[in-house]
């Protein structure tokens, strides 16, 4: 993805940034776009689809050590 997002807290963010890359594993929850991406590994250019040209994503994470990329 095009950034990262590390910590502990529930965050709702957009970008409009291509998403060669999902890691998100050790988080709550990560949806794109409505679509559940929690506890997925893929790096093989799958893009979720875009809603007006742009990404939503509502990241949850439990510990201070989770991770989205």
């Amino acid at each position: 993805m095009p950034f990262v997002k590390d910590g502990a807290g529930d965050f709702t963010y957009v970008t409009s940034s291509p998403i060669k890359l999902i890691n998100s594993w050790n988080i709550r929850l990560l949806r794109i776009n409505g679509a559940v991406y929690t506890k997925v590994w893929n790096s093989r250019n799958q893009s979720p689809v875009t809603i007006a040209a742009d990404y939503t994503f509502h990241y949850v994470g439990k510990y201070t050590w989770s991770t989205q990329k």
